[in-house]
């Protein structure tokens, strides 16, 4: 959720938001979230790369009339920064990775490369991943790939018994009773967008929004999932720490810049 606003804002904004949301079933496959992101905007940039990085791209987007080897690194993340840079030139640009656990090492280690290498150019990553989820070591890098000072990141907590009113009153216009919305944050652990479908769902089948009837009911289409702890796993779009702590959760961040996720410019 809170990626997808992100992403939303940036682009209202002029930003030029590259988007790849990758999935578990993707991660082997090479080259899939590069084509996400730079297929849009291949025909724009491919005229300004020379000719070996050009072919570099053709090969990872699978649009050359020739097949060679796509695993030069150097070619392609060069490939990469020139675009960038072309991009940047006429507006900023943001790179928007939504679970990035699940994107696959040679598209991020390509961008790595890339953002290792850029100074000044207006270009931002704004990265997502599960909080409980391995990364590769190609995604550990690309996470630290900026100096400290134009980093934030963000740590998505359970929202409070307030906080979950006032989302399901603005998104239903529904005015949960309070033994109803414990029972809300109880079964969703206070994560949003469960709690967003498990209303969904009992107003779509008229069913009265008693205490009764809101039972937690994960469902791995939905991309939630229930772990062997107590926590809840997840983020379709977003930074999630579901852990439960004492007291009234909120949202943690640690503002390292003043930039949306990671940025330069």
């Amino acid at each position: 959720m809170l990626w997808q606003v992100i992403s939303e804002e940036a682009a209202a904004s002029g930003m030029r938001l590259l988007v790849s949301r990758p999935s578990e079933l993707e991660i082997d496959l090479p080259h899939v979230s590069l084509a996400d992101l730079f297929q849009p905007v291949a025909a724009e940039v491919r005229s300004e790369l020379p000719a070996a990085q050009r072919r570099a791209l053709d090969l990872a987007l699978l649009s050359g009339e020739e097949d060679g080897d796509d695993s030069d690194l150097r070619a392609l993340g060069t490939a990469i920064l020139a675009s960038l840079r072309h991009l940047a030139a006429g507006a900023p640009v943001v790179v928007a990775i939504d679970d990035l656990q699940w994107a696959d090492r040679a598209t991020v280690g390509a961008l790595g490369f890339a953002a290792r290498r850029l100074r000044n150019e207006r270009v931002g990553l704004l990265l997502a991943r599960r909080s409980a989820a391995a990364l590769t070591p190609e995604a550990e890098a690309l996470e630290t790939a900026f100096a400290n000072s134009w980093r934030e990141a963000c740590a998505l907590e359970p929202m409070s018994l307030g906080g979950l009113h006032r989302l399901i009153d603005g998104r239903f216009g529904i005015n949960l009773p309070r033994p109803s919305l414990v029972h809300l944050e109880r079964a969703t652990l206070g994560v949003p967008l469960f709690a967003i479908d498990l209303v969904d769902a009992l107003r779509r089948d008229g069913q009265a929004m008693t205490p009764e009837a809101i039972v937690p009911a994960p469902s791995r289409s939905s991309g939630w999932w229930r772990d062997g702890s107590s926590d809840w796993q997840a983020t379709p779009g977003g930074w999630w720490t579901p852990s439960r702590q004492s007291g009234d959760p909120t949202s943690r961040c640690s503002r390292r810049s003043r930039a949306t996720a990671s940025r330069r410019h």
